[in-house]
């Protein structure tokens, strides 16, 4: 048995050599790290250093990019001079000032200039944190690795039990910090991985980036920019990288099980092959299918059926059986057509299915006009039976009576497009059939989608006026006749406009739509007669107070994010007066203090 001080001086062989081969990773952390000469620029082994003087072209003042003849922002040292974060408060908004009086070119070009400013440092940062990454990585890894080697070896080559026990020890420590390092730092994703999945996130950002700038600047102003530069910075990150990489390649510490369960799957398919027929057939029902009935197609040969799809979900619907061995198939509108489906050996085909309707759809014009109606005697028999429409805003189907109590089916053309209309009649049976509607005025220039405040015009082929809404909150429209008509959004939503020429002989029809620059929580309240409510502005704006409407009253609230040095505030209090008209509406416009965009909240009045 060896003395007590033999094997102290075995383990102090064994600190000895741990305390060498922890200088030596420590080393080789240090050494990677240093600055070589190649080719007379300066350079790590993982890349060169940034083209631009880092302290200087890193650095964004805000305030010198928006108003470059203004005043600097101060530094903070601390992050806690009220002084300084005052002055620097009041000249960003002062900067912000000079920019929003800018002509909309200017501040279009002026934009966009800020916003590459600002993605130009970002990607010379995220260069360098690509760098740092890759850096980390080859440090620890290789550190951590060649000291777990070396460790291990060295417990094979002393005899002396204590010592090689101490070192096996000693390399296993390493090899658990490797790969907690691995784990924790990095999820076990290798950082190539990792870099590659930010830049293409950062990649598909900026393109988007690129079409926001072709947008003027009230669809896209400047504090819209800023923010998306930042969100584009923000992405050269390793969170933003394990999010894109979440299913990307893993490091592997097993590969001969990842190959077995490989050849197991393989082997799985062959079996699975070697009783799979060789095509799949079906067989249509023994006659046509009739609309609103269902029939079966069967399986002749092959299956159990995988997938079906319809080529038209109008003319009809299908669904496979639940022993996958036939296909339902159910009558949708009068047509041909044609039914795929896939087996689970992946065998495929195809067929054609003809539907026909009960009884022969009443003829009518082809396409409907819009504002033009058409009434056909039809008998529903019960009242239960009632035409339907797929789309009511398209077309208008309506059940009617004459004076001698004879029923009618009535069409009308609302707006250009098409729809799937149904009728019953008496016996049950079904006919349906797809019916176009078009405009007879000819519109030959629009602008029908704008946002609060903003105006929108029609031009037509010929002189016209605006017939129906007789009376809208959404929009303002003249009165008159012309051929350009001039429309204004009044607050958001969406108004169908009808428009007939000089003689009422032509008509056409036009969506606009409108919305709000300003956000807020709440953009259409109902309030009884001295009631009230709050509504908050979400977006990123202050707005001036509000002219009262006729049956509201609207002020700041005290409980409001508010800016002291402007008449401006972001929650409102909104009070029904106690004289206010129940069913009446008031359109209460907000204007930012700053960008002057607009937006509208709708206030209705109910009863107590």
């Amino acid at each position: 048995m060896a003395s007590p001080r033999f094997q102290s001086n075995q383990i102090f062989r064994s600190l000895v050599i741990t305390i060498t081969i922890i200088t030596l990773f420590l080393s080789g952390c240090t050494g990677a790290s240093r600055r070589v000469n190649v080719f007379d620029e300066e350079a790590t082994a993982f890349g060169p250093f940034p083209l631009m003087e880092r302290s200087s072209f890193e650095k964004i003042d805000l305030a010198l990019e928006l108003n470059p003849g203004g005043n600097p922002l101060e530094i903070d040292e601390g992050g806690d001079d009220l002084k300084i974060q005052k002055e620097n408060k009041e000249t960003l908004r002062n900067a912000f000032k000079v920019f929003n009086e800018l002509s909309d070119d200017k501040k279009m070009v002026r934009r966009n200039q800020i916003q590459e400013r600002i993605i130009a440092a970002s990607t010379q940062r995220c260069s360098n944190y690509k760098q740092y990454l890759n850096m980390v990585d080859a440090q620890t890894n290789f550190g951590l690795g060649t000291a777990a080697v070396i460790a291990g070896a060295a417990g094979a080559i002393f005899t002396a039990a204590d010592t090689a026990r101490s070192l096996a020890g000693i390399s296993a420590i390493f090899s658990g910090v490797r790969a907690e390092f691995n784990s924790d730092y990095f999820a076990n994703k290798t950082i190539q991985v990792l870099t590659d999945a930010f830049s293409n996130r950062r990649k598909e950002i900026y393109k988007t980036i690129l079409v926001s700038q072709k947008s003027n600047i009230t669809q896209y102003n400047v504090e819209a920019a800023i923010k998306d530069a930042v969100h584009f910075h923000s992405q050269c990150s390793l969170i933003a990288g394990l999010e894109e990489a979440a299913l990307a390649v893993e490091r592997v510490n097993n590969p001969g099980l990842k190959e077995v369960e490989r050849a197991l799957k393989v082997a799985k398919r062959i079996q699975k092959t070697m009783h799979a027929p060789e095509s799949l057939k079906l067989k249509a029902p023994e006659s046509n299918i009739v609309t609103g009935k269902a029939g079966k197609i069967t399986v002749e040969e092959g299956g159990p059926i995988k997938t079906v799809e319809t080529g038209n979900l109008r003319i009809a619907t299908v669904a496979k059986s639940e022993d996958k061995k036939s296909i339902q198939i159910t009558g949708v509108s009068e047509g041909e057509t044609t039914i795929k489906a896939t087996d689970d050996y992946d065998n495929e085909t195809e067929i054609k299915i003809k539907i026909v309707n009960a009884f022969e759809f009443p003829k009518g014009p082809d396409p409907y006009l819009v504002n033009e109606s058409k009434s056909f005697a039809f008998d529903f028999g019960s009242e239960a039976n009632k035409p339907t429409t797929e789309k009511e805003e398209v077309l208008k189907v309506e059940k009617t009576k004459d004076a001698n109590n004879k029923t009618y089916v009535k069409f009308s053309g609302v707006f250009p497009g098409d729809s799937l209309v149904t009728l019953t009649n008496k016996e049950g049976g079904k006919s349906a059939k797809v019916l176009k509607v078009e405009n007879s005025l000819g519109i030959t220039k629009s602008k029908n989608a704008i946002v609060v405040g903003e105006k929108g015009e029609i031009e037509l082929e010929e002189a016209g006026e605006i017939i129906s809404p007789t009376k809208s909150i959404v929009i303002d429209f003249p009165t008159g006749k012309s051929n350009k008509l001039i429309l204004t959004g009044k607050s958001q939503g969406t108004e169908i406009v009808t428009i007939a020429n000089g003689n009422k002989t032509k008509f056409a029809a036009i969506k606009v739509t409108v919305s709000n620059q300003i956000k807020f929580d709440k953009e259409k309240l109902t309030l009884a007669p001295g009631e009230e409510t709050s509504t908050t502005i979400i977006s990123r704006h202050l707005a001036q107070d509000p002219s009262d409407g006729s049956n509201t009253i609207i002020e700041p609230s005290k409980f409001t994010d508010s800016d002291g040095s402007v008449t401006a505030w972001s929650v409102f209090t909104i009070k029904a007066k106690p004289s206010a008209t129940v069913g009446k509406q008031d359109v209460i416009i907000f204007t930012d203090v700053n960008t002057k965009v607009k937006g509208a909240i709708v206030v209705t009045i109910k009863k107590k």
